[in-house]
């Protein structure tokens, strides 16, 4: 019997993905304060492992947009790539303009609706609850 075919497989918001990334990286909240005495190296971004886990457990005709809110994004991926664009070009011409992305994607709490239909969705697509292993070894990132 051939294995169904996931999100993942088809379609990724890689470089909206990537911008958040960076943005969760940079930020002074995301991290514990006892962090910047010692760096840990394999810390693991959060959007990242979202994306990885949530794409590996969904079929690939998923909603695209319910994905992306999954994944924390308000708004679209092309509103982070275009507000990323805002800024560097913002940063070549040393001007200054406020925040085009708003919270990072990390911190927004995903509506319990959204949960309840990925959870539906995945529930329907492999005929129960799916096994979920930590792709990162214990780093603590399944979201």
């Amino acid at each position: 019997m051939p294995r169904p075919r996931v999100l993942i497989e088809d379609w990724l918001p890689a470089r909206a993905i990537g911008v958040e990334c960076m943005r969760e990286r940079g930020s002074a909240s995301a991290l514990a304060p006892t962090t910047y005495l010692h760096v840990w190296w394999a810390r693991r971004p959060l959007t990242i492992s979202r994306a990885a886990v949530l794409g590996s457990l969904l079929p690939v005709n998923f909603d695209r947009a319910t994905f992306e809110r999954l994944l924390g994004f308000y708004g679209s991926s092309s509103d982070i790539l275009h507000g990323q664009r805002l800024l560097e070009l913002a940063r070549l011409t040393g001007n200054r303009v406020k925040n085009p992305h708003g919270r990072r994607a990390f911190s927004n709490v995903i509506p319990v609706p959204l949960l309840e239909r990925a959870s539906h969705a995945m529930s329907e697509f492999w005929s129960g609850s799916p096994t979920v292993l930590d792709p990162m070894a214990g780093g603590g990132s399944i979201p």
